[in-house]
């Protein structure tokens, strides 16, 4: 029986990137300079998330991820675009971003949860094999396990929609 049991951190942000486009289509043409440079994500919104392992209660690590009481802490920032100029929006171009806006973040916040639930599962599993073949494996190791984990199931939810597409969308 584990004398200290494993437990998951999670904190959540949400940074927002400022826009200064006055229609649909210069917030698009903005957003791509800004991605070419490295000052916004390369599409419009992105989950940004870090795993850390702990496995010793004063922060240290074990040589595995074996041990009793391990901590993972999730840290998740959803990144999302901020029209500064949409009070200057008109018409077409003002319902096209009131509908995307929140699609995105709905989007977004699918793969936050797409991404605790497989940390959640990836600890439970450590909590069962640790004894087993978690025993062998570095935790380093056991990062990396997890990192290909989330990243195969974030991929499954497929791509953001795009802005120009918004009146073809179900939200």
């Amino acid at each position: 029986m584990d004398t200290n049991p494993s437990a998951l951190i999670i904190r959540r942000s949400v940074r927002e990137y400022d826009l200064r486009g006055k229609t649909v289509a210069e917030l698009i043409s903005e957003r791509g300079a800004m991605a070419a440079r490295g000052d916004a994500p390369e599409t419009m919104g992105r989950t940004i998330w870090a795993v850390t392992l702990n496995t010793l209660p004063d922060g240290g690590a074990h040589t595995s991820c074996a041990a009793d009481g391990i901590t993972i802490t999730l840290t998740l920032t959803m990144v999302l675009p901020r029209a500064i100029r949409s009070k200057e929006f008109t018409g077409d171009d003002l319902e096209q971003w009131q509908a995307f806006l929140p699609g995105l973040a709905r989007h977004e916040a699918r793969h936050d949860s797409v991404i605790v639930a497989e940390t959640a599962a990836f600890l439970r599993r450590v909590a069962v094999e640790k004894r087993a073949v978690v025993a062998t494996k570095s935790v380093a190791q056991c990062v990396d396990e997890l990192t290909a984990q989330i990243r195969r199931a974030s991929d499954t939810l497929g791509s953001v929609p795009r802005l120009v597409d918004i009146q073809a969308m179900p939200w």
